[in-house]
């Protein structure tokens, strides 16, 4: 849990300085003016900044993978299982950071807002998905319970006998949920910034980018459409 913090936090600081901090340079326009496109201009800064990440990751992934090795192959699945959580984790991060920068004037407050939204909804994210894959574990030994019932059988006996298998299967779904969430969020997150950059920063000089909305400000000129 504390890679995974530390990790995603580095992201996130610099992912939400990555458009404030070139419109403090006064470099951010002249950025828009060139024939990337928004989404290239998004994309770019986010996986730039995950790229430069990777290493840092590695260097804990790599003798944590080695020694859980040791541990059986539970032990080997949970360590790849939480490593995926992790860079998934520190996409979402990213993803609300750029999304941050896009909307905020300065640096500071899109550092504030990154941490709040980041770390806010993962922390609601965690106590949304853990509990509701609880709530399915007990709907599948009440079931097992009924089915004992009408066949004789003692499946739901021998699942609460195997208490830490069931542990197991709860830490691999509590996983995979996490990691889906944060994927299908950064996704909306990064889609989100992408359509503020087109449709609020950039001068449309290229007539192959879409057009997601029209800004609402006062004065505003009408934007250029395929």
């Amino acid at each position: 849990i504390v890679v995974l913090l530390l990790a995603s936090l580095v992201v996130g600081i610099r992912c939400s300085g990555s458009i404030t901090g070139e419109r403090e340079r006064q470099t951010w326009e002249a950025l828009l003016l060139t024939p990337l496109s928004a989404k290239q201009i998004i994309r770019g800064k986010m996986w730039g900044v995950m790229g430069a990440s990777y290493w840092f990751l590695l260097a804990y992934a790599a003798p944590a993978v080695l020694l859980s090795v040791f541990g059986g192959l539970f032990a080997l699945l949970s360590t790849l299982l939480w490593l995926a959580v992790t860079v998934l984790a520190m996409y979402f991060v990213g993803a609300v950071g750029l999304w941050c920068s896009a909307r905020s004037k300065t640096s500071w407050r899109s550092l504030v807002s990154t941490l709040a939204w980041g770390y806010g909804g993962g922390t609601v994210v965690n106590l949304v998905v853990s509990p509701a894959i609880g709530v399915v574990w007990l709907l599948l030994i009440l079931m097992l319970y009924f089915v004992d019932l009408a066949a004789g059988t003692q499946m739901a006996r021998l699942a609460l006998n195997n208490f830490n298998d069931g542990l197991r299967v709860f830490f691999i779904a509590a996983c995979i949920g996490l990691a889906v969430t944060f994927w299908v969020a950064a996704r909306l997150f990064l889609t989100r910034a992408q359509r503020w950059v087109a449709d609020r920063d950039r001068t449309r000089h290229w007539y192959d980018e879409p057009v997601y909305r029209r800004a609402r400000r006062p004065g505003a000129i009408p934007r250029l459409t395929k």
